[in-house]
């Protein structure tokens, strides 16, 4: 299962999901609830659409397993797109109102849009958008500008270190603008005492302002005291975690576009 920023259970979310979580989501102006209005002009009463937080949207990432949620599964209806969903292909990312769920739909290669509403005392799901990134455009919602200058680690397990665009790694090296293979044996490094000025000179020189350093998933790997008071003297900030935590702590920065480094050790 991936547990990074762009990912909630397996569902890689729209990159500009991921910018928007960053920053707590997004909250409809009165203008974008207008239009937002518009769109769903079928529905009767009183809505309050709204966009959810990541906390509330990995609490739903379940929603569609009990048995009690079957009426929200929807009906096939000529004329209605897409009328149903696949409960392993879909994400809830907001409401329209209580019984309205807004959700992604992942039966296409991007996934588009949808929100539950009823017709003729049926239930169905209509499309709201074909992507994430066309809804809020269509909303008048300014996107949360992050560059991101860092590449982002897509998984980690033991052994295996997963980057976003630059492949799978045993040990790596993670520096803006890249990413390679932390080979040991180019600085002598050993478990005991640990990672050394030399294995984060590369990090500097790609222009990194904050190192994450991980020890391991044992955290048998040591961090020389050395290495710890060279970055703060040459004003880097450092943090130095078991691997899972820092790879998390790592993605966190990049994605808020930090000019974020790291070393992760996949082992012990």
């Amino acid at each position: 299962m991936k547990t990074d920023e762009s990912h909630i259970d397996d569902f890689e979310l729209p990159d500009r999901l991921v910018a928007d979580l960053i920053h707590g989501g997004i909250v409809l102006s009165s203008s974008a609830l207008a239009l937002f209005a518009e769109k769903v002009s079928h529905l009767s009463g009183e809505l309050r659409p709204k966009f959810h937080n990541r906390k509330t949207i990995e609490s739903c990432a379940n929603f569609f397993e009990s048995e009690h949620n079957d009426i929200y599964v929807g009906s096939k209806r000529e004329g209605i797109v897409p009328g149903d969903i696949d409960r392993s292909k879909t994400l809830i990312i907001g409401e329209v109102d209580s019984d309205s769920p807004i959700a992604l739909d992942y039966r296409t290669p991007v996934p588009s849009v949808i929100y539950c509403g009823g017709m003729e005392n049926q239930t169905y799901w209509f499309e709201l958008s074909p992507t994430y990134e066309a809804l809020v455009d269509e909303l008048g919602i300014d996107a949360a500008v992050v560059e991101v200058l860092s590449p982002v680690v897509q998984q980690i397990n033991w052994g295996v270190t997963e980057v976003k665009d630059f492949g799978t790694f045993k040990d790596v090296k993670l520096f803006p603008g890249g990413a390679r293979a932390w080979d040991w044996n180019e600085t002598g490094t050993r478990h005991e005492p640990g990672v050394q000025v030399a294995d984060v000179e590369e990090l500097l020189e790609a222009g990194a302002k904050v190192v994450v350093l991980s020890r391991g998933m044992h955290e048998r790997l040591q961090v020389s005291e050395q290495t710890i008071r060279d970055l703060v003297e040459r004003g880097i900030s450092v943090v130095v975690e078991e691997t899972k935590t820092a790879v998390d702590t790592y993605n966190q920065l990049a994605l808020k576009g930090d000019r974020a480094g790291a070393l992760i050790h996949s082992t012990c």
